[in-house]
């Protein structure tokens, strides 16, 4: 699997690309037939006045392309 992590106005620190090697490396288990997930992190602020962290993931299969994004206070969250 090819894995491509980027950061939208934000740098990815090395700490967050291994915890997303780590999290991704576990979905060989229930999808053995992904080709490519590219990761995108940024900040946005939010109206509460503090920052939050969106990460979208798209998975490309053989078969199937799947997406997510989730918003929080931490990218771990996220």
């Amino acid at each position: 699997m090819n894995i491509i992590i980027s950061g939208r106005h934000t740098a990815v620190p090395e700490e967050v690309q291994e915890y997303v090697h780590k999290k991704l490396g576990r979905l060989d288990r229930y999808l053995q037939n992904i080709v490519d997930a590219k990761v995108e992190i940024s900040r946005e602020n939010s109206r509460s006045g503090g920052e939050q962290h969106v990460v979208q993931m798209t998975l490309t299969t053989k078969r199937a392309l799947l997406r997510g994004e989730e918003r929080s206070n931490s990218v771990h969250a996220a």
